[in-house]
């Protein structure tokens, strides 16, 4: 993992676990969001109540909410109750529904007399990031928008390659000062600033431009999983790079689209390289002066 996404993640479980005795306080919920169901937070209800070994009212409304309702206490946990809260718990962003469950977490592994030691810390932290990698929504380019040349000349090889080229140089953010990792390093240390936002909606954009582009080229037939594979990573990334301005509102969200554009980049190299061997395999070479000149290069 890339040592600047280390660092952010480093002090993100302090901010989760705070913000969960907040929100537990406001919501009168706690939820486990990789297993939502009834009787789930049921057994997180009654875990955090063995936890705490206090009545106050804060634990009390999770409880009751949760379907551990105990007898006596004064709280009616009716059907309207429950509904509200359920629907205040999903309007809330990913942070503060992360934070809540995480704090459950964090309470059940200090009262079995586990040290939560920093490697604990970041492994809660990352089991959050990954199943939620795996909720990000993306739109998948199958290429059915390509032209297709079944059996191309050397000409068209050798143009395809600059086309190529051409539309990845042409649609790259221009005049740009910082790339978008060097914007969110400046996030991560002082915060984001309106200017900062806005370059890095202009850079998610022309990725995401990109991505849409590169599956509407006529290209060589055999060229097209590589083709559809680079549009694919491109427009990941353009996703991605969108998310990463919430970083100060919803902090849980921006790191795990973070994470994502971790791999993402890798599959666009790896998408590059690919397309620069198959046109080195099919004997097309540029010179320095041609724009297709960085594929003989990846090609080597």
């Amino acid at each position: 993992m890339n040592p600047l996404y280390k660092k952010i993640i480093a002090g993100t479980l302090i901010l989760f676990v705070v913000a969960g005795v907040v929100l537990l306080g406001a919501t009168g919920k706690s939820i486990d969001l990789a297993n939502d169901t009834t009787a789930e937070r049921g057994n997180t209800g009654a875990q955090l109540k063995a936890v705490s070994g206090s009545n106050s009212s804060l634990f009390q409304d999770t409880f009751n909410a949760s379907g551990d309702a105990g007898e006596g206490n004064g709280i009616s946990a009716t059907e309207s109750k429950v509904s509200e809260a359920e629907k205040s718990f999903e309007q809330r962003n990913l942070t503060d529904r992360i934070s809540i469950d995480l704090f459950a977490k964090y309470l059940i592994l200090k009262n079995n007399g586990q040290e939560v030691t920093p490697e604990i810390q970041e492994a809660l932290v990352a089991n959050v990031i990954e199943e939620n990698i795996k909720k990000i929504e993306y739109t998948t380019y199958t290429g059915a928008n390509l032209g297709l040349i079944s059996s191309p000349t050397p000409e068209q090889l050798h143009a395809y390659g600059n086309a190529l080229a051409t539309l990845i140089i042409d649609n790259s953010p221009k005049n740009m000062a910082e790339n978008e990792l060097t914007l969110l390093a400046k996030m991560a240390e002082e915060g984001g600033n309106s200017e900062d936002l806005a370059n890095l909606k202009t850079i998610a954009e022309a990725y995401t431009a990109i991505g849409y582009k590169l599956v509407r080229m006529t290209i060589p037939s055999d060229a097209k999983p590589l083709q559809v594979a680079l549009a694919n990573a491109a427009g990941r990334i353009g996703v991605n790079i969108d998310h990463f301005g919430v970083f100060e509102t919803d902090p849980a969200t921006a790191i795990s689209h973070i994470s994502a554009y971790d791999q993402n980049i890798t599959d666009l190299n790896v998408a590059l390289k690919a397309i620069g061997q198959y046109l080195v395999k099919k004997g097309v070479t540029y010179s320095a002066n041609e724009r297709g000149y960085a594929f003989t290069l990846l090609g080597q």
